[in-house]
């Protein structure tokens, strides 16, 4: 079977978190197997919001990662 998941990267303290990196390590830990791995781009509603965004120089959420796998074949 296959299992898919959309995540993102975050922030703590100002400091990248690659939670998409993180959660790869995890499901290849407990069996599966990365099968895909796309980068999709998410349109701003409010290009004013993003625009207060970068002038308060916050990173702002332009993509997202959507992880397939695949479930590992022992032996």
């Amino acid at each position: 079977g296959l299992f898919v998941t959309v995540t993102n990267d975050t922030r703590e303290k100002g400091v990248l978190v690659a939670m998409h990196d993180q959660f790869i390590g995890w499901a290849e830990g407990v069996g599966w197997a990365l099968h895909d791995l796309v980068v999709a781009e998410i349109k701003a509603v409010n290009l004013k919001m993003r625009r207060q965004d970068y002038e308060r120089r916050r990173t702002t959420k332009c993509h997202e990662y959507v992880l397939v796998f695949k479930k590992r074949k022992d032996g």
